[in-house]
């Protein structure tokens, strides 16, 4: 899928419910009742996190009566926008730089 029709596609999701955070089970049933199946849908939000559309995570829900104790953990889908995706790209740079800089193991235990 182009980029263009798939950043189309997200916005639409994101804009139906008015959020710029949505739960999987909301991006689950808006295209399901567009007439998606659930193996669609999963290629649709994982292409579009690999094109830096949305980033994905999970959000822990507690226990009202008790906010240390996790009853559910929850997948989430965050729109992205062109700083946010800019952020991203700069942060995995530095990794890449930073682990090309870091010392290999297993070959500082050979030289002991």
């Amino acid at each position: 899928m182009k980029h263009e029709e798939l950043a189309k596609l997200i916005k639409e999701v994101f804009s139906h419910y008015g959020k710029k955070e949505l739960f999987e089970e909301e991006f689950i049933q808006y295209f399901q009742e567009k007439g998606l199946s659930k193996d669609e849908i999963e290629k649709l939000w994982s292409e579009a996190h690999s094109q830096e559309l949305i980033s994905v995570g999970v959000w822990s829900i507690s226990d009202p009566n008790n906010p240390l104790k996790i009853i559910e953990q929850k997948i989430v889908f965050t729109l992205l926008n062109e700083e946010e995706r800019e952020v991203l790209r700069k942060a995995e740079e530095m990794i890449k730089e930073l682990e090309k800089e870091e010392p290999d193991i297993e070959e500082l235990e050979k030289s002991e």
